[in-house]
């Protein structure tokens, strides 16, 4: 009787054992899997949602834990990503307009990719009868021609890459003199521009691509010989430990290539339609697939 309980009772202590070495090993797999999570960084425009939302829906589909995180200010997102908050943002203006952001994180970012396959302009803007009536098409045209435009030109708010290269483009192309730089609002600035197309008459605003306004209407970027604006393509941004751990991904954004006009498009649609930006990004990448499966090879 005494060997029968010693035997019942290492029985009982053998399968406790049992059970607690299968919880260890399963709470070591748990452990194993927090190497599957991404956190992607992501800004408020709607093009950059939309964007960032078909990115998480890809590395979902590959079996990653895709956390989104929502930062609405460009120095902070460049902070989360050196410091590791953010694994990576997808929609950085680089070389010019963010450069100011990378300097002294280079040790701890890496930059790579070409989203739009392009270059994104960021400058002055003018109504195409405009530019083809009176023969504007680049800055320098614009010497001499103050009144056609009231010597205004509406940007939007003070402090902005847009606005402050603005004023330095006044100076370098010699317009200071003629006209007046006027800082505002986004919805301000097109506001004056679609009040003025609708009248036939000129008008000068800061637009940037990508922009539904293009698909709108017939508005004219002009060229910028003297490069005051930069150069851009939209690249991603990636905290060195994550990308040096995750070579799939890295690879998988650099290949990641969305049409600019497929943006605007869904741009537009989600402005006058109210269709959401992650309805807009489910439908692209439903209809995409093959071509989002290429990313990854």
């Amino acid at each position: 009787m005494k060997n029968h309980f010693i035997n019942k009772k290492l029985a009982v202590t053998v399968g406790l054992c049992l059970v607690l070495s299968a919880a260890m090993v399963a709470g070591l797999a748990g452990c194993g899997d927090s190497g599957n999570q991404v956190t992607i960084g992501r800004a408020q425009w709607n093009y950059d949602v939309i964007q960032a939302n078909i990115i998480a829906k890809a590395i979902e589909d590959k079996g990653y834990d895709v956390t989104i995180r929502d930062i609405y200010e460009m120095g902070l997102m460049y902070a989360a990503v050196s410091e590791g908050s953010a694994d990576f943002y997808p929609d950085a203006w680089l070389p010019a307009l963010q450069e100011s952001y990378l300097e002294g994180r280079e040790d701890t970012i890496v930059v790579g990719g070409d989203l739009y396959n392009s270059t994104v302009p960021l400058g002055w803007a003018i109504p195409g009868y405009t530019a083809d009536e009176h023969n504007i098409t680049k800055l320098e045209d614009l010497a001499g021609k103050s009144e056609l435009f009231g010597g205004k030109i509406y940007g939007y708010e003070a402090g902005t890459g847009g606005t402050e290269r603005s004023l330095v483009a006044l100076e370098e192309y010699g317009l200071d003199d003629e006209y007046e730089f006027v800082t505002g609002s986004v919805p301000a600035l097109l506001a004056e521009l679609k009040a003025n197309m609708d009248l036939n008459r000129p008008v000068m605003v800061v637009l940037w691509r990508p922009h539904p306004i293009f698909t709108q209407l017939d508005v004219r970027m002009l060229e910028d010989p003297k490069n005051v604006f930069g150069t851009n393509y939209v690249r991603y941004i990636a905290n060195k430990g994550f990308a040096d751990a995750n070579p799939e991904i890295i690879g998988f954004l650099d290949n990641v290539t969305i049409p600019i006009e497929d943006i605007e498009a869904m741009m537009l649609e989600n402005e006058e339609d109210g269709v959401s930006e992650d309805a807009l990004a489910q439908e692209w990448y439903d209809e995409h697939k093959a071509t989002i499966d290429t990313w990854w090879d």
